[in-house]
């Protein structure tokens, strides 16, 4: 009961749970504003990310992305979208791991709890996982060219085309992320 109390409690304070006196622990709503935060944060966060990798090592980079890509490739041949979802968040821990910033680390850290969230309602949003699957193949090509540019262009497109689908599945109207 003790550690299970103190995970909860962490979570409440991470504000990823809520709690209400004499009722219960709950799990917090995201709302269509917040689904515009998490993404406007981890574009920041990936961009950065991004900078420090593409001026550095960008084959070591390159390489590491390729295994969550690989996983994501399977699980799309199978159909597993649950797999294809972990693979996904893993890319992007990848992604932003190979910065070597440990700042960027603890910032994305705490935004892919909320991501985690959001991502089991992106699962079905993508009527082919391939096309998922693309997005994130298509990024890593642009790391392991070296091509900052493309790289820049298509992190921001994937953050607005998350948030796009996102909105669409709960029909709200998106605003671009910024």
């Amino acid at each position: 009961r003790g550690p299970l109390r103190e995970a909860m409690q962490r979570l409440v304070s991470e504000g990823l749970l809520r709690s209400e006196r004499n009722r219960g622990i709950f799990v917090i709503e995201l709302t269509d504003e917040d689904v515009h935060d998490v993404y406007r944060s981890r574009a920041a966060i990936e961009r950065a990310a991004l900078e420090c990798i593409m001026s550095g090592d960008t084959v070591t980079a390159y390489r590491r992305l390729l295994v969550p890509v690989a996983v994501m490739t399977e699980a799309a041949a199978r159909g597993d979208i649950v797999a294809v979802t972990d693979a996904d968040q893993d890319f992007h821990e990848v992604l932003v791991d190979s910065s070597g910033s440990p700042r960027l680390r603890r910032a994305m850290r705490t935004l892919l709890l909320e991501t985690r969230m959001l991502l089991g309602e992106l699962q079905g949003a993508y009527p082919d996982l391939t096309e998922q699957v693309r997005e994130h193949e298509v990024l890593c090509a642009a790391i392991g060219a070296g091509d900052a540019p493309a790289a820049y262009r298509l992190i921001e497109e994937h953050m607005h085309d998350a948030v796009a689908r996102l909105m669409a599945r709960r029909g709200s109207a998106g605003a671009p992320v910024e």
